[in-house]
């Protein structure tokens, strides 16, 4: 039990979602299971059930049996799910793709969101400090001045520097 130079894993050959639905579609079925029942339980089509079967027969130990009504039984052991993984090492590392995915994904969600944090306040300092410099030149220049956006020629205040002695 084991992988052995020159066999082949079959289960490998299979898409991971098939072979997952499959499996899963034969733990509901308590392990005795027709085309029909993986077909329908994992939503598959019938040659994607027959293949995933036949594959999984022959790497867990399952095998043939016939029913007393005429059905063709795949039957597999109880520990079928650790005699597949025990073969093949795409199936240990799966999960931990799958894992490390999700991980990366996280990470890159919440390095774009700290990014987009740090931008706001960057440019929210950056128009605080550029405003306060227009102020500080405005009070050089006449003492404290209240711009409302909107400017005169003539302000009415201009008229103490012209009298100023």
């Amino acid at each position: 039990s084991g992988i052995k130079p020159g066999n082949v894993v079959e289960t490998d050959k299979l898409p991971p979602s098939l072979r997952n639905r499959a499996m899963d579609a034969v733990d509901s079925c308590g392990g005795r299971v027709t085309i029909g029942d993986v077909a329908s339980k994992g939503g598959l089509k019938l040659n994607e059930a027959e293949r995933a079967l036949q594959a999984l027969a022959a790497d867990s130990g399952g095998f043939l049996e016939v029913s007393d009504e005429g059905d063709v039984l795949y039957v597999f052991p109880k520990d079928y799910r650790a005699k597949l993984t025990g073969k093949s090492l795409r199936m240990k590392v799966e999960p931990l793709i799958e894992k490390s995915k999700v991980a990366a994904a996280y990470v890159i969600r919440v390095s774009f969101g700290t990014a987009l944090i740090v931008s706001i306040v960057l440019v929210y300092t950056t128009i605080i400090l550029i405003s306060s410099r227009s102020d500080e030149d405005n009070r050089g220049r006449r003492g404290r001045s209240y711009d409302s956006g909107f400017t005169f020629f003539f302000r009415p205040s201009d008229l103490f520097w012209y009298w100023d002695p």
